[in-house]
């Protein structure tokens, strides 16, 4: 087998340039790639683009946060060069190797025993078993397993006894800043991204503390059966709202002796994935009320805790629009973000 695959070094996150074109880049060339603005997150599916670009705020949020309004005033004009993003990331390579001995990337520690799935199960929007239609999703790159597990992760639905969903629930929503321009064309991805990162010491400061406790895929897998726990912010790091793992899964990778295309990505990778295994009762997330920055929350009737809106479950139509972008009543918050937004665009004419 080759060496690591290591998702800071390899450029495996599908961009569309500001010329149409579609390129691969590292996590530090969010910026400008060969002269040209890396516009938006391209994989060809709605929920994986939505999923990386959360991803990749949280990882500026964890690894560059802004330090102040005025810090992030002045980056949001100039954002950084890519080896000083390369620089910033570093130190959190080891949670960021996708295969290999070692922890892997959105994956469980230990080696997993079990019957092989189909790498079309980790989509979301997979259908049973017995209704998957042949040759959908047969096989997946390094860079496009990557994509899905993240995906599959941030927003796991239900998926049958013990099968955890994630940190905000199933099928969460995400609101997110679209910040305009000066010629009413589309932002940069380094403003979309900018645009939604928290400043320090919103989610703690992770630089000063265990990185096992910020990306659980680090550390034994926090079982959740009969005899298990449960995961609340106090057990872990706060910033590990952008990066919970609620699924048991350890991918199969093969060699691609056949140089057959990824069904996601359309690379051909010297290794693929065919299949993974799983487990049931993965890190189960409560009490995380109101701590994901992205996220509105309402407070039920005659409850206390406040819980992640979800578009089916909360019965999300035009008419409540208004409610999760503006605070309209103490029963409903607005997602963090477009808080932080509102105050750092106050700042946007000071000297």
């Amino acid at each position: 087998m080759p060496e690591p695959f290591s998702l800071l070094r390899r450029a495996w996150l599908p961009v569309a340039l500001d010329d149409g074109r579609r390129e691969f880049v590292r996590p530090c060339d969010l910026v400008i790639i060969d002269g040209r603005i890396v516009q938006r997150i391209a994989t060809g599916r709605p929920d994986c683009d939505v999923s990386l670009t959360e991803f990749l705020i949280g990882l500026l949020a964890i690894a560059c946060p802004p330090a102040s309004v005025r810090d992030w005033l002045k980056r949001f004009d100039t954002p950084p060069a890519a080896e000083d993003l390369l620089e910033a990331l570093t130190p959190f390579e080891n949670a960021l190797i996708l295969d290999g001995e070692g922890p892997r990337f959105f994956q469980d520690r230990e080696k997993l025993e079990g019957e092989a799935n189909s790498v079309a199960a980790l989509f979301i929007d997979a259908p049973a078993e017995h209704f998957v239609k042949p040759g959908r999703v047969n096989v997946l790159s390094r860079a496009g397993a990557a994509i899905a597990l993240a995906t599959l992760q941030t927003s796991a639905p239900a998926g049958g006894r013990g099968h955890r969903t994630s940190l905000r629930g199933g099928g969460p929503l995400t609101t997110l800043v679209y910040p305009g321009t000066e010629d009413g064309g589309e932002p940069s991805l380094w403003r979309k991204l900018w645009a939604n990162t928290p400043e320090a010491g919103v989610i703690g400061d992770p630089r000063a503390a265990d990185a096992k406790r910020v990306f659980p895929w680090l550390d034994k897998t926090r079982v959740s059966d009969a005899a298990g726990v449960t995961t609340t912010p106090e057990d872990v790091h706060p910033a590990q709202a952008f990066f919970g793992m609620p699924r048991r899964i350890r991918l199969n990778f093969t060699p691609n002796s056949d140089r057959r295309p990824c069904d996601l990505t359309g690379l051909v990778d010297e290794v693929v994935v065919e299949s993974y295994v799983s487990r049931p009762s993965g890190f189960n997330y409560v009490a995380w009320g109101r701590r994901h920055p992205l996220s509105p929350y309402y407070q039920p009737k005659g409850g206390a805790e406040y819980l992640p809106v979800h578009l089916q479950s909360s019965h999300v139509g035009y008419r409540q629009w208004l409610g999760l972008t503006i605070d309209v009543d103490l029963s409903r918050v607005r997602a963090r973000c477009l808080d932080d937004f509102e105050r750092r665009a106050v700042n946007f004419s000071a000297p």
